[in-house]
């Protein structure tokens, strides 16, 4: 049997038999979600194991799966002339079909397809179109490739295109610094950026793709990348986030510019986009001197960086059922039913509720009260989730749930410096705190948090000691007036 023609080494050893193996009965095949091709069903448990690192123990489940399905070998699986959909966690790539009628050849190679217009068919002379692009996929790899066509076709943000040649990337030039960013993305970024290797894989793979033929998204990754290794390599840190404010800069005018026209066929490179912009604002977040955008004092508006999550999720709303259906379906927050029996929530987090009653205050007039209210119950929701999320916990999670949910109302409050706003603010920190095990988080809760100590009023210090507390910030916390003492919060410990 041929070797198989792969992807690199992924474990997999924490997943379930169905979240690693798709079993398309129609052609009685089983595909690997991580490595984007059909399984032969004798080196199902090669695969596993040489693969995905599941050995002989864990792999047993997985094996009880394969031997209840109905698979056939590569030369048994038929391949319909004209599938109903492109077949699940195959990647579509550009193609071409020879145009002569009842000639079904396709290649994925012009050379090929101009040697066989040639031979076949003595089309050498032919002024007309001797072939046309197609949409192709494969079910196996190695020696056992065999393309067909995807006639129903796909959105143009589905598809999945071969890298041009040189450097000319959609009107981006990339250079040798550029293109050493890239392949650290597909390299090393990819797997800094989720712990789950579907996801791992989309932004390996999928990811990358698309943005050779959007130039922003081609654009905000080589931002995030080179961010990355500006962590990694802190003697070029100047270099690096100097570039990265280059490529965001030049990213966000062209971004603003496909907004306005979302639609089903763009919205999967917009909301790429949008996780990489969510990524920046935190990795960025002690950066700002290197901004072009300076004036506008980011390091220093405890807002700007809300206000950009909020935004950057909320233009997606309308096209989010579509992107649940995409290739970057894994990329949207798990909502699925966790075990609540266990959760108690802190006192400290529910005494927020009353705080315009036990902090009376000009700042409560108009609608702050209800504003502030309809915040507070969503970041009660918020701190909820997270625990069930327990280990599983992800920045998605964090940043979905809150930012993205708030109203603009509240983050206008948040711009006024609402005393309140500050403090539900602060208190995300907690929750934000939880997630520096990733490279763009660290430091990211103790930096908002010192901004928002340094302008909340001496009036409000009791109502922000527990986030200060969590942080790891109490020996920095002010001098409490004793006109405040009797607003100290319980269960410190």
């Amino acid at each position: 049997m041929a070797p198989e023609n792969h992807a690199q080494l992924t474990p997999c050893s924490n997943l379930e038999p169905r979240q690693l193996l798709e079993y398309v009965p129609a052609h009685h095949i089983v595909i690997c979600k991580v490595c984007s091709y059909a399984i032969q069903p004798l080196a199902i448990s090669r695969h596993l194991k040489n693969y995905h690192q599941i050995y002989r123990g864990t792999r047993r489940p997985f094996m009880r799966y394969v031997a209840s399905l109905d698979l056939r070998e590569p030369q048994d699986v038929v391949i319909r002339t004209i599938p109903e959909d492109p077949i699940p966690f195959l990647p579509v790539v550009n193609g071409f079909a020879c145009c002569i009628p009842n000639c079904r050849y396709i290649s994925i190679s012009v050379k090929l397809m101009t040697t066989h217009c040639n031979n076949k068919h003595q089309t050498i002379h032919q002024t007309d179109a001797r072939w046309r692009h197609a949409r192709l996929q494969t079910f196996f790899k190695g020696n056992r490739t065999k393309y067909f066509e995807d006639t129903d076709g796909l959105p143009g943000a589905y598809r999945i295109s071969p890298c041009p040649d040189g450097n000319a990337t959609n009107g981006l030039n990339l250079d040798t610094v550029d293109l050493a960013l890239l392949q650290h993305f597909r390299e090393s970024t990819y797997s800094s950026l989720s712990s789950d290797p579907l996801v791992q894989k989309i932004w390996r793979t999928v990811v990358p793709e698309m943005a050779y033929t959007n130039l922003y998204l081609m654009q905000g990754l080589l931002a995030c990348s080179a961010l990355h290794l500006a962590d990694l390599q802190p003697a070029r840190r100047r270099e690096l986030t100097i570039r990265a404010v280059s490529h965001q800069d030049k990213a966000l005018p062209l971004f603003r510019a496909v907004i306005p026209g979302i639609n089903d066929l763009n919205c999967h490179a917009a909301y790429a986009f949008c996780h990489l912009l969510i990524i920046f604002a935190y990795a960025s977040q002690d950066k700002a001197k290197y901004f072009s955008l300076a004036q506008q004092d980011l390091e220093n508006d405890t807002s700007s960086y809300l206000h950009l999550i909020h935004g950057g999720c909320s233009i997606l709303i309308s096209v989010k059922s579509v992107i649940s259906t995409g290739p970057l379906r894994w990329l949207i927050p798990d909502n699925g039913h966790a075990d609540n029996s266990t959760y108690c929530e802190d006192s400290r987090l529910k005494s927020l509720g009353f705080l315009s009653s036990l902090e009376p205050d000009d700042a409560w007039q108009g609608m702050a009260p209800a504003v502030y209210l309809d915040a507070f119950f969503k970041l009660r929701t918020t701190f909820h989730r997270a625990y069930t999320r327990g280990a599983l916990l992800t920045i998605w999670d964090i940043v979905h749930a809150w930012p993205a949910q708030v109203p603009d109302d509240f983050l206008r409050l948040l711009s006024d410096e609402h005393p309140g706003a500050l403090i539900l603010l602060a208190h995300y920190c907690i929750l934000l705190r939880r997630l520096e095990s990733y490279w763009y988080m660290k430091g990211y809760a103790a930096g908002l948090l010192s901004r928002i100590q340094s302008r909340i009023g001496q009036k409000w210090y009791n109502w922000i000691a527990w986030p200060l507390q969590d942080v790891g910030m109490e020996e920095r916390s002010i001098e409490i007036h004793p006109e405040s003492q009797h607003l100290r919060m319980t269960d410190q410990s």
